[in-house]
């Protein structure tokens, strides 16, 4: 299930978890925040891209492996996944969660190793998506579950 305490509201170009970063990475963004705050000019302040963040995050438990991206292609919203391993795998969803309207979209996905998706629709700007994977499987343990980073579209 989607935990939406894990969500960090829109911070900067980045729209990922805190806990999800390595600690010299979340050092180096605290860093960039220090140097923005005392020596960047008030118009930097106002550039952002028309669509920051997405990517892929791997999660891996026991013997199963898993991956969920997001990306986007002109107003196309791309969710998909991989599985990279999984040890008797029963069933698999890929969901594609909209973090501005609270609303998701699944597809039932085959538990075959490897690609799945993407499985485009048209985004809304000025929301904020993240794609998510889970995996049932009959082994000892048990399932496993990925979210991508969020994509922030406008």
């Amino acid at each position: 299930m989607i935990n939406e305490n894990t969500h960090r509201e829109k911070q900067g170009m980045r729209h990922m978890s805190i806990a999800r970063k390595p600690l010299a990475r979340i050092a180096a963004a605290a860093g960039a925040v220090s140097v923005f705050a005392l020596g960047a000019a008030p118009a930097e302040a106002a550039v952002r891209p028309l669509t920051s963040g997405g990517g892929c995050y791997t999660n891996t438990v026991g013997s199963i492996s898993v991956e969920a991206c997001i990306s986007v292609s002109g107003s196309t919203i791309l969710p998909d996944a991989y599985i990279l391993r999984n040890t008797g795998c029963t069933q698999a969803t890929l969901f594609a969660y909209d973090w501005t309207q609270h609303t998701a979209t699944s597809w039932s996905i085959s538990c075959a190793d490897g690609h799945h998706g993407p499985f485009g629709f048209t985004g809304t700007k000025g929301h904020t998506y993240f794609s998510y994977i889970t995996i049932g499987t009959a082994a000892s343990d048990g399932a496993a579950e990925s979210q991508s980073p969020d994509l922030y579209y406008d």
